[in-house]
């Protein structure tokens, strides 16, 4: 039985999750005994062993760079430990191993954007745990989802919430500790307040925009597996030959995969649809983009820090918001820019007021993100907090 397939078996069966945590959780605080902890040394994963970038990697890169943790060790894992390179100071681990678990034991701070305990419990109770958060809650998850009670993020430390809205939410779903929430945003969007047209013109070098072309970008979300976790595909109802009839003359279409998609829709790639999956850093397809059509993601968060454009395609409505489900209703966040087939975005793009729609996008920032520009900062506090070291600067 393959890997996914597992954990696609621990998420949907309830006696299957008890049994998991339980006594994975209980072995591994036993292993935890015997292994000794260097407070100095820091723990990251991102998207669950799939990234090297995202809002840890700023942390990282931000550590890296402070003259405080100089003598830090830091610690990676991934899936496939063999595609990512790190700086030489840097262990890398494989997600899942014995490795992965023993070095986290060991390490005195941990770094992450989903989770690094797999659903169980056993954080040391000294580490400090910094969890970033990696989208807003738009679209229901966590303990709120259908036959899911696995969620319990209770003994984190400091987890990011991007506004009231959200914390509510990661209180409820996740059992985030009211006490540890804190309405920061998330370090990955600190960059995007300070966008400038340089930025907007080496994002579209990196991602091969031609010249005179304005850029949609279509980011949809992930939807669950339909075949016993075997793959989660996604094929929206998108006639692409007529989007580049329609819209070739004057843009391109730039795709993005959420990170957990493993099959995305028979495209081929060319002068008009270009990939912006490969890309590691999700800021650079953001910064490059005129327009965002999405569905149900929470990349909407992040796209309307820009205050751009927002297009909600939500071609499976009905069946999502029955299967999967919403926390907000799509007219609430998207008023008068949700549309339910190809022919109604094409004729909203082809037509749209951009001052408008970006007014529209302005009323979605104020209510969902309510933090940001300084999260990293705000994390890195927190972390020399905890260590004592603001303490002892300042005692110096």
């Amino acid at each position: 039985m393959g890997m996914q397939k597992i954990e696609y078996l621990i998420k949907h069966n309830a006696f299957v999750q008890k049994a998991y945590v339980v006594v994975m959780s209980a072995g591994f605080r036993f292993i935890g005994l015997f292994i000794k902890k260097n407070p100095h040394q820091v723990f990251f994963q991102s998207l669950i062993g799939r990234n090297y970038g995202d809002s840890p990697k700023i942390i990282f890169d931000a550590m890296r760079s402070d003259p405080d943790f100089k003598d830090f060790k830091y610690v990676w894992a991934f899936v496939d430990p063999d595609k990512f390179s790190v700086p030489d100071n840097t262990e890398k681990v494989g997600l899942n191993s014995l490795k992965y678990f023993t070095k986290a034991i060991q390490s005195g701070v941990w770094v992450c954007n989903v989770n690094i305990e797999r659903g169980l419990l056993f954080k040391p109770r000294k580490t400090v745990f910094l969890n970033t958060g990696h989208g807003g809650q738009f679209k229901v998850d966590g303990n709120a989802q259908k036959n899911r009670n696995d969620y319990d993020y209770s003994d984190v430390d400091m987890f990011c919430s991007f506004s009231k809205f959200d914390e509510d939410i990661n209180v409820r779903d996740y059992k985030v500790r009211r006490e540890a929430s804190v309405i920061c945003g998330v370090p990955r969007d600190d960059e995007l307040y300070h966008v400038t047209p340089e930025t907007v013109k080496q994002a579209r070098k990196k991602l091969g925009i031609p010249d005179g072309k304005k850029v949609i970008l279509y980011a949809p979300t992930w939807r669950d597996s339909s075949d016993g976790g075997e793959n989660y595909s996604i094929a929206p109802p998108m006639d692409i030959a007529l989007w580049r009839k329609k819209l070739s003359k004057d843009y391109v279409l730039l795709f993005r995969a959420h990170h957990l998609t493993t099959k995305s829709m028979n495209l081929e790639y060319d002068d008009f649809v270009i990939n912006g999956s490969l890309e590691q850093n999700v800021n650079t397809v953001l910064v490059a983009s005129d327009i965002l059509i999405t569905d149900y993601s929470s990349i909407a968060y992040d796209y309307s820090i820009l205050e751009r454009p927002i297009v909600d395609f939500a071609y499976d409505y009905e069946e999502y918001k029955n299967t999967r489900g919403l926390n907000e209703e799509l007219e609430v966040m998207f008023p008068g820019s949700v549309f339910f087939n190809q022919e109604q975005i094409l004729e909203h793009i082809l037509t749209m007021d951009f001052e408008e729609e970006k007014k529209k996008t302005i009323k979605v920032k104020e209510r969902y993100v309510q933090g940001g520009g300084n999260a990293t900062q705000v994390c890195m506090n927190f972390i020399k907090t905890r260590l004592g070291m603001n303490e002892s600067n300042t005692a110096g």
